[in-house]
């Protein structure tokens, strides 16, 4: 099977802008690029319909269990205002029918005022003093800090976490859509809180176990955790994913892979049984694909 392309979503969020769909006449705050609902470029299925009907040829040897559907949504994120002080629960947390949400965020633009909130400002709070905790009393308690441009940041699940307005992010994550708001800013409109849930992500979230990083890298490895892994690559490489994981290459400049011509932030998908492949540029691309179990 050859790299294949897949249409993109446009998913409207309070938070978000127009930079990633000018044509819309809400906010945009998410471009999904790769996610199992998206149609195939010629809307002939799903991606989640592919990965159940090919299974683990498509997939590779590493992926859970094909009848789950695809497991990593890759997505743009237009932040333009706060979004919710936020965690996500583990695996385990919620249960075998469900995936959690580990995410890795690569901060393409950074502008000056431009600030994360990521984890405890010191000590972490207990169960009863996060109880006793009032929504708008969270933020006194995380640490706040201005990403470099170009950097990478992981979220682990039970990791309390915000963007702020002034960035413009890639994100790869767990498949999941489970998110756990703690404080949103007292915005209007009144989104849905989840303080009893938030806390139990925060405190019976388990640490990860160790990821053992892929023998066959082709640029610098960013992120490695037990769910996927990320690359930095420059320049021009030939390479088989080996059964052993789809991959997805995203293009930080242009990028010719087979057939296709990636413009700058667009993604393409290699199937695990795809054989040898040729990606060529002048500049970096990303590579993203499953950890080994």
């Amino acid at each position: 099977m050859k790299p294949f392309r897949v249409k993109s979503k446009a998913v409207a969020r309070v938070w978000g802008g127009n930079r990633l769909d000018a044509s819309a006449t809400e906010p945009i705050g998410e471009r999904w690029e790769i996610h199992g609902e998206n149609l195939l470029e010629d809307g002939s299925e799903t991606l989640d319909g592919l990965s159940r009907r090919l299974g683990r040829s498509f997939l590779g040897e590493w992926a859970p269990d094909p009848e789950a559907g695809f497991p990593l949504l890759i997505k743009w994120l237009d932040c333009q205002d706060w979004l919710s002080i936020q965690v996500h629960p583990d695996d385990a947390l919620v249960g075998p029918r469900f995936r959690g949400k580990a995410e890795a965020w690569y901060f393409a633009e950074v502008a000056p005022e431009a600030e994360v909130i990521h984890g405890w400002k010191s000590d972490p709070l207990n169960r009863q003093q996060l109880e006793n905790l009032k929504p708008a009393e969270w933020v006194e308690h995380l640490r706040r800090y201005r990403p470099e441009v170009g950097s990478w940041s992981y979220t682990a699940p039970g990791t309390v976490h915000a963007l702020g307005p002034g960035l413009l992010v890639y994100e790869v994550q767990q498949s999941s859509d489970i998110t756990y708001r703690l404080y949103d800013w007292d915005r209007v409109g009144n989104r849905e809180l989840h303080i009893a849930q938030g806390i139990d992500a925060i405190c019976e979230s388990k640490p990860e176990r160790e990821a053992a990083a892929p023998a066959d890298l082709l640029g610098k490895l960013e992120v490695l955790c037990p769910h996927f892994t990320v690359e930095t690559v420059d320049g021009d490489h030939s390479w088989s994913p080996q059964g052993r994981s789809f991959e997805i290459i995203t293009a930080l400049a242009s990028v010719r892979i087979g057939d296709h011509l990636l413009e700058e932030g667009a993604s393409c998908l290699i199937p695990a049984d795809a054989g040898t492949v040729h990606c060529g540029s002048q500049g970096s691309w990303l590579r993203v694909r499953l950890a080994p179990p």
